[in-house]
């Protein structure tokens, strides 16, 4: 019974870990999200680089597409620091809509926005 017991909690908190790995990769987007909305552009482009290379998070669209839309502005800011931040930002921008478009076969909200923006570019 005892280790039963045991087994059960440690299955609960093992689970309660892995929920909370998950939810911490998703924070990653939403705070690169804000971090582009305040106009800074180097945390944004940390966060979503990290979004976008993690299991959990590399399979949305919406990292793609916030990920094109970050290095998009990038390419575009009139800020030396920020402009410095990558060598080729608007082709990591394009790839990013197009994989953003990949990830969303079903041509939901993502994919036209994506569209939108490689249009855009």
């Amino acid at each position: 019974m005892k280790n039963q017991l045991k087994q059960n909690l440690l299955i609960f908190l093992f689970a309660l870990a892995t929920a909370g790995f998950a939810h911490a990769q998703n924070s990653a987007v939403t705070n690169a999200i804000l971090y582009h909305k305040d106009g800074e552009l180097d945390k944004a482009k940390e966060n979503i680089d990290g979004a976008s290379s993690n299991e959990k998070t590399s399979g949305q669209a919406k990292t793609w597409y916030y990920k094109g839309v970050i290095y998009s502005d990038i390419a575009h800011s009139t800020n030396p620091a920020y402009q410095s931040l990558s060598s080729e930002p608007l082709k990591i921008a394009y790839e990013s809509y197009v994989k953003a478009q990949e990830l969303d076969p079903k041509k939901g909200e993502y994919y036209k926005l994506s569209g939108q923006k490689l249009e855009e570019l």
